[in-house]
């Protein structure tokens, strides 16, 4: 028996969301501190090319082909189903598979590199080669122990995991703190994220041996049925991961390419504010995917409630966000990076991603439900739309209006793939636009309250103090707007909501 054979309680939902923030807040904090710390350290060549570096790993990340998200489904399922003997051998197949894998990772990077070494103008100082080929063979290494953690959020135990989340962050930032002023260099910063990578897995591999003392990895527990259970669910999903990694990763080697390193640091600035949000609202609605598994074995009919609820509440969520990203990103930036590390670069890019936020944050709940049923092939299609899109448009863009260009093309065709998808799981559910739409008045108004706010008082924001006081009062506004607008209307009825 497992530590954890019962659906979970809506008060664990709580935990587990506040568990995946609190990890999102820590990696938030330490990227405050460490970003510009970074950037003075290595330069502004030095850190691009290390954004060019992770860029090219996300890409070898395509090897999961998908199976994180089929542990996840099939951990949720057996553990409402108790079927442990098929877990087992779910398991012991998926980690033969994961060691191939890491194989493929190891050459196919090591080829890549070598041929950038070959073709690519080396920039003085900055030794991307050899960097690229340590990276690849830590992940290659690590891609099979990432399976452990997928176990964890089946068994949605996001609060141990986080726990560890929490110490391999807390351990890389000690480690740069201490080490690159003495080394300044791109090989310090690769030594520690492969040491603290390392750390994490092995930490989620303990944490699965407590809660599930009964897994086991063993050849002979390898089954073909489960291979083909695999195989079938990550056909799809291996496309989406690598239009996904074209729609995103791309964008600054595109970047690179077309205007040069400094601009990719100043674009991986300000996806990086942007990309915060998504992950804040990603790491909540983690609980989604078992949540969505569940809800779909037991009372399918809730699923649409399910998804018009979570739209809602991450709405609320983005809409904020927006807004204070629209309000105070600039004097943040300011502040934060001081006027050195600006000097020549423009604030609208910023304004442009804040303003679709909204709504490309809906494609993480659409894409939660897509994948706990097993429907990856509308989303394969958005994903690729959005892929092409981002190959043919950006690059005109860069040439048109450099960064600024490149970026409104970005968000555009994320705002079209958005809609889309979101499109397509209201028809599966059978929700009338009309009630989707409903769903966005109320997170509309509380944003509006804070945006309000954040207009009416002070514009010359000079100091951190003054900084934190304005966005804590327009936040605060929003919460109030919300708690009003939640808890003191009555509650409406699931057939009022437009669920068929």
């Amino acid at each position: 028996m497992s530590k954890d054979d019962h659906p979970t309680p809506r008060s664990r939902i709580a935990v587990s969301v506040l568990s995946n923030w609190l990890v999102l807040f820590a990696t938030i904090a330490s990227s405050f501190f460490l970003m510009p710390f970074l950037i003075r350290q290595l330069g502004s060549d030095k850190y691009g090319a290390w954004v060019m570096v992770e860029s090219f790993l996300a890409y070898l990340m395509i090897f999961d082909i998908g199976i994180a998200a089929f542990i996840v489904r099939h951990v949720a399922r057996s553990r409402t189903t108790q079927q442990w003997a098929e877990l087992n051998e779910t398991i012991s197949t998926a980690w033969f598979v994961y060691l191939i894998l890491g194989g493929g990772i190891i050459l196919t990077g090591s080829i890549a590199v070598g041929i950038y070494e070959l073709a690519a103008p080396t920039t003085p100082g900055v030794p991307l080669a050899t960097i690229g080929w340590s990276m690849v063979l830590a992940l290659g290494i690590s891609l099979p122990l990432t399976l452990f953690s997928s176990i964890l959020d089946g068994f949605e135990r996001f609060g141990s995991k986080s726990l560890v989340r929490l110490l391999g962050i807390g351990l890389r930032a000690i480690l740069l703190v201490i080490f690159l002023p003495q080394h300044p260099n791109l090989q310090a910063v690769a030594a520690i994220q492969i040491g603290t990578m390392l750390f994490e897995n092995v930490g989620m591999y303990l944490l699965c041996r407590w809660v599930l003392p009964e897994m086991q990895i063993r050849r002979n527990l390898a089954r073909r049925h489960a291979w083909r259970s695999i195989r079938n669910y990550t056909s799809h999903s291996l496309a989406i991961l690598i239009g996904n990694r074209m729609a995103v990763q791309t964008i600054p080697m595109i970047i690179g390419a077309l205007i040069g390193l400094a601009a990719v640091t100043w674009y991986a600035i300000l996806f990086r504010l942007i990309d915060y949000a998504r992950l804040l609202l990603r790491s909540a609605s983690a609980v989604l995917l078992p949540r969505f598994s569940a809800v779909g074995k037991q009372s399918p009919q809730q699923v649409g409630e399910l998804f018009l609820v979570s739209c809602r509440w991450s709405l609320y969520l983005l809409v904020i966000i927006a807004a204070g990203l629209i309000c105070l990103g600039k004097p943040f930036l300011q502040l934060w990076l001081g006027p050195t590390i600006l000097e020549g670069n423009s604030f609208w890019p910023l304004r442009i991603m804040a303003v679709v936020l909204p709504v490309a944050g809906l494609q993480t709940v659409a894409t939660r439900y897509l994948y706990s049923a097993e429907l990856l092939h509308p989303l394969t299609r958005w994903t690729w739309y959005e892929a092409i899109g981002v190959i043919l448009l950006v690059p005109l863009g860069s040439w048109c209006y450099h960064l600024s260009g490149a970026i409104i093309a970005m968000s555009l065709v994320n705002l079209i793939a958005s809609v889309g998808l979101i499109s397509v799981v209201r028809n599966l559910l059978a929700i009338r636009w009309q009630a989707l739409l409903q769903q966005a008045i109320r997170p509309m108004l509380a944003g509006s309250g804070s945006f309000l706010v954040w207009q009416l008082l002070p514009t010359t924001i000079g100091t951190w103090f003054t900084l934190i006081w304005v966005g804590a009062s327009g936040t605060l506004a929003g919460l109030l707007l919300i708690l009003m607008l939640e808890y003191v209307r009555k509650p409406i009825s699931p057939a009022r909501r437009g669920v068929a």
